[in-house]
This record gives structure tokens, sequence and C-alpha cells, in this order.
């Protein structure tokens, strides 16, 4: 009793007719997003700076220190594509867009051995194909989806190999292996299957997948205490950044919130949920939007009752974990988006066909809501685009391009050794200047721990310039005043001032009056003070 059951609610020649312009309209889409430019990010400016150390032979490290935040995997891969001709932006983002692309296929190929061909064509090419943040995941140099790709070869090799044996097994096991040197979340996600893999084999008496859900289980459990291992070690050395600091803080909660705010972070991500079928922020509502979860709960319980335990474990081992520490954005459900979408379509069909009178109709329902979720996407797909290819004179995320400019007048002035420290988007200065920074200065800054004494400290360690930059979300209200006081109180002299940013120098007298930049009205004077 699935949308295979009941068709598409149009012939054989109009649904091959709407499968050819769907597929067409993928391809012009990504297509157009292929740009030589660099999607600015502040983890893909990570990425690219630790991939940099990695072939100048400086290991595994950032700005001189052991870096113990994300796992090397992606890393590697920028330097193998540098090494084989696509270390460019231009064929880095080609080498993005083509993961995203075999991505949406891999996906649709699980997900029609699972449940049918029509429903794995709404679900993936039509809905998620289609979905703003998935194409914003596809033109942008992050892990995102080096790791999606390899959990859902992971998950169409095993499932393949559940049915027709072979060496479907040990493949889905390498790629779901591989996937935990992506990104730290896999180790859940790949926990969480090899269980209920091994469950599967010793229901179905299959040895050979036994085997290799243990060999599974043991890989992620080793990956995980070597991980654990290898940033206990550096942390304790040094102060730095790691995933071990986000852990702690959930420790140190109550035992109230740490019961409530699971609940509460599940239905704020039901917003995100919603922006990841419309492409349209819905944060306004806040956890109103949890109200999608219905119908994906609904397609859940199908879903055991069809005994689909690997996807259903999937979906638990990878959400569980993270909705404890936190609510997911639209770009932290796309690994798993095809499952969710696939279930709250089944959820949806199943409320439909509930709903006296309209059954005969849940057919023509679906499609329409699906085209309905295109026409939404497809509008914020091409903004996406022109700005990818006619607005690179300001920042891809709609700000102005001042970064680009803060980042010149640093590596101009910088010299050999000198080291900058900036409260936010510390990381892509850094990558487009080619100066140092301190990997925990960022984090003090922000959050108003720095006072004299501390900046006198870090310019004893080689700190020359203080980027004073546009607070974030996670500052502290009136730090960019703060900051400026501290800097007065240590010596340094304002030598750049535009509309947004602010750097000081402590050794103003090495850079000629010609050389410095003080736009912003007011600027002059605040200098000669």
């Amino acid at each position: 009793d699935d949308l295979t059951s009941i068709g598409w609610g149009m012939d054989r020649q109009w649904g091959r007719c709407f499968r050819y312009a769907i597929l067409a309209l993928v391809g012009i889409i990504y297509l157009a997003s292929l740009t030589p430019h660099w999607f600015d990010t502040s983890d893909s400016a990570l990425y690219l700076m630790l991939a940099e150390n990695l072939e100048a032979g400086k290991g595994y490290t950032l700005w001189g220190y052991p870096h113990v935040h994300v796992p090397p995997g992606f890393p590697v891969l920028l330097a193998a594509l540098d090494v084989v001709g696509l270390g460019s932006h231009g064929g880095l983002n080609v080498a993005m867009l083509a993961m995203g692309l075999i991505t949406i296929y891999v996906a649709y190929l699980a997900i029609r051995d699972l449940r049918g061909d029509e429903q794995a064509f709404l679900a993936v090419v039509t809905v998620l194909a289609f979905s703003s943040a998935m194409h914003r995941a596809s033109v942008r140099v992050l892990s995102d989806m080096p790791f999606m790709l390899l959990v859902w070869i992971g998950l169409l090799c095993f499932g393949r190999g559940i049915k027709r044996g072979g060496y479907w097994f040990e493949c889905g096991t390498i790629a779901l292996l591989a996937s935990l040197w992506m990104r730290v979340v896999g180790l859940p996600l790949a926990a969480a299957a090899a269980v209920t893999l091994a469950l599967i084999g010793l229901k179905n008496k299959q040895h050979r997948l036994t085997m290799n859900a243990a060999v599974l289980f043991v890989g992620t459990a080793a990956t995980g205490f070597f991980f654990y291992l290898y940033q206990r070690h550096y942390t304790a050395a040094f102060d730095l950044p790691s995933y071990g600091s986000m852990v702690n803080k959930v420790g140190e909660r109550s035992r109230f919130d740490i019961l409530i705010r699971p609940f509460e972070q599940f239905l704020q991500t039901g917003s995100h949920f919603s922006e990841l079928l419309t492409g349209q922020p819905n944060a306004s509502l806040g956890m109103a939007m949890g109200i999608l979860w219905i119908p994906v709960a609904l397609g859940i319980w199908n879903g055991w009752r069809r005994r689909e335990y690997l996807p259903l474990a999937v979906l638990v081992g990878y959400l569980g974990p993270l909705l404890v520490v936190r609510a997911l954005l639209p770009r932290y459900l796309i690994p798993v988006a095809p499952i969710l979408i696939l279930f709250f379509l089944d959820g949806l069909r199943q409320i439909i066909a509930a709903t006296p009178g309209v059954r005969r109709f849940a057919p023509r329902v679906l499609v329409t809501f699906c085209l309905i979720m295109l026409s939404m996407n497809v509008p914020k797909c091409i903004g996406l685009i022109y700005r990818l290819q006619w607005s690179q004179a300001e920042n891809l995320r709609g700000m102005p391009g001042e970064v680009r400019e803060v980042a010149a007048f640093l590596h101009s002035h910088a010299g050999e050794g000198d080291l900058f420290v900036s409260p936010a988007r510390e990381r892509q200065l850094g990558y487009l200047s080619r100066v140092d920074s301190i990997p925990s200065a960022a984090r003090y800054l922000e959050t108003g721990r720095v006072d004299a004494d501390s900046l006198k400290a870090w310019l004893e360690r080689g700190v020359v310039f203080v980027v004073n930059a546009p607070e974030n979300r996670h500052a502290k209200s009136g730090n960019r005043q703060r900051i400026r006081e501290i800097c007065r109180d240590n010596g340094l002299e304002l030598v750049y001032a535009s509309s947004t940013y602010e750097v000081y120098s402590a050794r103003p007298n090495e850079i000629p009056l010609t050389a410095r930049k003080l736009d912003r009205p007011g600027a002059e004077a605040s200098a000669a003070q």
C-alpha cells in the first residue's frame, strides 16, 4: 500500500516526459553553477589551509599547531585533487559538483532498491536535487558532499548485498569506514548501521554480512578511540578548539536541561526541515514547524512495518546524537535528507489516503506537492547561480567583500612570522592573506574573555595585527568597543578602518601613511588619539 501501488496519476508517456524534463532541469541548474571563484566560508578556508599544509609537508597542522577539530579525510582528498590538476578553485568546484550529482544518483538507486522507482524519483530527484540546501552544498568546498556520497554508497552496497550477496558487503564496509574520516558525525551513524546489519545477518543466517558488520563496528570503535586519544593528547599540550569542548558543555547542563533540550531542539529542527523542503527560511515559525515530524513519524512507522531497518538505524544513529547538542540546520540534515524526504512523502500519502473522498487523488497530490517544492526552490537556486557567476564584487553571502580587502592589507604589511587575531572570519582572513593566527584567539575575542593582559601575552607571541570584525551571533554584546579599548590600552594604533572592519597594528610606524586606509568617518581622529 505504498506509492507504487497507486501509480503516478499520469499515463506512462506523460510520466516519461515528466522525468526527462526534471532531469534536464537538474543538469542545467548544476552545470550553470560551475564557476572559477571560491565560495568563501569559514569551514572551506579551514579545509583548504589544512590541505595546503599537508602538501607542503607541514603535517596535519593549522598555523603551526596540530589540528584536532575535523578529521583529515577531506583535506587529504583536496590535496589529492591538487596533485591530479584540480587544485584551483575552479577545479575544486567541478569536483564538488560532480560529487553532488553522483550522490543524487546513488541515493536514487538506493531508495529505488528499497521502495520502488516512482517513489525514489519523487523523493530524491524531484525534491532533494532541487533543494536549495543540496544545491548550495554542492557548490561549496566542504566535506558535506564527500561524506554524504560515501554514506549512500555504503547504504546502496549493503542493501544490494542483503538481496544478492557477493562483494557488496565489503564495498559497503569500506565506504562507511571511509566516511568516518570525512566527518566525526559518521561515528554514531556507522555504529548504528553495524549493529542493525549484524542483527539482520544473524536473523537471515548471512554469515558474510555478520562478519562485515563486526568489522564495521570494530573499525568504527577503533577510529573513534583514535580520534579521542589524538585530540586529548594535543589539547592537553595546547589550547585548541575541538569537539571535546562541545561534549563537555553538554555534560555541564543540568539533568532537567539534558532531558528537555533535545526535545526542544528536535522541534526547532522541524523549521529547518521545512527550509530543506521549500528553500524558504521559517525561523519566525520556530517550533511550530515541528508539525512536519508528524508525516515523518508515520513514514517511520510504515518503514518499521516493512522491516526497513537499515535506513531507520542510519536516521536514528545520525540525528539522535546531534540533537543532544544542537538543533540541526539544513546543511546538517542533508546527509540523511533522502530518508527523511522518503518517510515524509510516505506519511503524507497515508494522511491523504486516510482522508475521505481524496484517496484516489493521492498520486496527483503527491506529484503536485513535489512540483510546488520545485517551484519554491528553483528561484533560490537561480539566485545563487547569479551570485556565483555575476556578483563576485561582493561576498557570496550578499555582504560587502571587505574580507578580501582586509586580507590584502594584512598580506601587504605583515612580515615573516607576524600573526593576527580576529573575533570572526579569522579563517577566511588567514587563507586569503597567508598570515597565521592563533587557533583559540577568535573564541576568546568573540566571547569577551580577553583583557589588556591577555592581549599583551599574544603580542609577546608575535601578534602584530588585531582585526576588529563585525560581531556575529556568538559574540558578546558590546565586544567591538571592548576590543578598541584593549588595543588602545596596549598601544596599538588604528591603521585600517572601513564601514565594518578595523585593523590595529602593534608596529604602526612600519606602515606608511599613504598605505593606510581610514575611510570611515572619524577614523582619522580615532587614529590620532
